[in-house]
């Protein structure tokens, strides 16, 4: 592999997870900004729960290669691995990795949450190896070059010697909760897995063949979160069913029960739209946003100049 394949997959791997980084923060802000907490009217009982994953490594490749960065020859070793991107943290070794996503309850206290390893099939590769630190993020604003190793790193040639000094396996584990997060009704977790660990001192790599994950923690309430409005709402059920590596099993969490004895009274108004009889009379999506508000679980409540007069200004 030469010198400029080597930069190209580097560059393509790293931005394609900013990218997507990115997409998903901004794709999500207004599907969050819609969210309301659920209501557990007082049952507040803390249930055990769990979620049992297995994951495995891909077939995988060793190349040796080289490339050059800030005035600096790196030669070394990197891992190709199909179905994984690799790790691009600037100093740190360059290893497979990959993203799971993982539907949890909707009612999960976040607090509770808990990941152990459990069968891991595990073996040390033949060999010593040296393999490459991914190099840094680089940018030229104003005919300046800006170099960008991230913080708490202790760079010394292009390593990271608080990685590349220690003698021990990196990462100490091969799979952790990288974020907790929500997309409308739907709760999830992001798992990290690297199933090569690499000791920079010794050279050795040890392959985590495949390793079963164990999720533990604790939900609020029993039966009554279930009647929550909330839980009608469908609009990012074909993304979930995408992107929950557990999506089926998470499905009989999120079904929707109508209450036995629904409340009688009137609520009063929690989402107010103040416009005018002739907005009410004449709009096309007037009635569908009441409609997919109140599915959210708001009380909606129309106001127009027949309640507040016809004064202007």
């Amino acid at each position: 592999m030469d010198t400029k394949s080597v930069h190209w997959r580097l560059f393509s791997a790293r931005w394609t997870l900013i990218i997507l980084a990115a997409l998903i923060m901004v794709s999500a802000l207004p599907l969050f900004a819609q969210i309301r907490p659920f209501d557990y009217k007082g049952d507040t009982r803390r249930v055990p729960g769990k979620i049992i994953l297995s994951l495995r490594a891909g077939s995988y490749e060793i190349r040796t290669t080289r490339y050059k960065s800030l005035g600096e020859t790196q030669t070394g070793e990197v891992i190709e691995m199909r179905g994984f991107t690799a790790t691009s943290s600037p100093g740190d070794p360059i290893l497979p990795f990959a993203i799971y996503e993982v539907a949890v309850p909707p009612n999960i206290d976040w607090e509770t949450i808990e990941l152990t390893l459990e069968e891991e099939e595990k073996v040390n590769l033949p060999g010593r190896h040296n393999i490459l630190p991914a190099p840094p993020m680089r940018a030229r604003v104003d005919d300046k070059e800006l170099v960008d190793w991230g913080e708490g790193k202790d760079i010394v040639k292009g390593r990271n010697m608080k990685i590349y000094g220690k003698d021990g396996f990196f990462p100490a584990k091969p799979v952790t909760i990288l974020a907790k997060s929500q997309m409308r009704k739907w709760k999830f977790i992001r798992l990290g897995f690297t199933p090569i660990q690499y000791n920079p001192v010794t050279g050795k790599l040890r392959l985590i063949k495949s390793v079963r994950v164990r999720l533990t923690f604790k939900r609020i309430g029993t039966k009554v979160f279930r009647t929550n409005p909330l839980l009608k709402d469908t609009l990012m059920d074909e993304e979930a069913k995408k992107r929950f590596i557990n999506f089926k099993e998470a499905l009989k969490w999120y079904r929707y029960v109508p209450p036995k004895n629904p409340e009688k009274e009137v609520k009063d108004p929690d989402y107010v739209i103040i416009t005018t009889n002739a907005i009410v009379t004449n709009s096309t999506k007037l009635t569908n946003f009441i409609n997919h508000k109140t599915s959210l679980g708001y009380t909606v409540q129309v106001v127009t100049e027949t309640d507040y007069g016809s004064l202007v200004g």
